[in-house]
């Protein structure tokens, strides 16, 4: 039997309505996400265009797994909190329709990115 490869859908991470001037930041850890995922990993991803596209236009879970044909989707947001920034990370399966991951991360403007490669190992260890 034929092992079939995993296919991961990242949206990007919403912001608290106070931080819209962070837009950049949700864009930026969408694509820091996907290059990583697509660098570390043989799972493949849906394109950057279909997850902004998502973005604007939500579906429920079995619509994106039928439409896109993912396994798994990765949504998240972004909030501040004293002064300091908290990415929070969700996991789910499509085929259970069900959470599997749920990870808060400190942040720092000027470092964005540092969590990230921590993130990624999580999300494709908990698939």
């Amino acid at each position: 039997m034929k092992k079939t490869s995993k296919k991961i859908l990242i949206l990007p991470y919403h912001l608290d309505n106070k931080l819209r001037d962070l837009e950049y930041l949700s864009e930026g850890i969408l694509e820091e996400l996907l290059s990583l995922v697509a660098t570390n990993s043989n799972v493949k991803t849906t394109s950057r265009t279909t997850s902004l596209y998502l973005k604007n236009n939500p579906l429920p879970l079995n619509e994106i797994k039928e439409r896109y044909n993912v396994d798994v989707v990765v949504e998240g947001n972004i909030k501040e909190k004293d002064g300091s920034y908290l990415i929070s990370t969700r996991l789910f399966d499509t085929t259970k329709d069900e959470q599997i991951l749920s990870k808060q991360s400190p942040i720092s403007l000027e470092k964005w990115t540092q969590p990230l490669d921590k993130l990624v190992h999580e999300i494709l260890s908990s698939r």
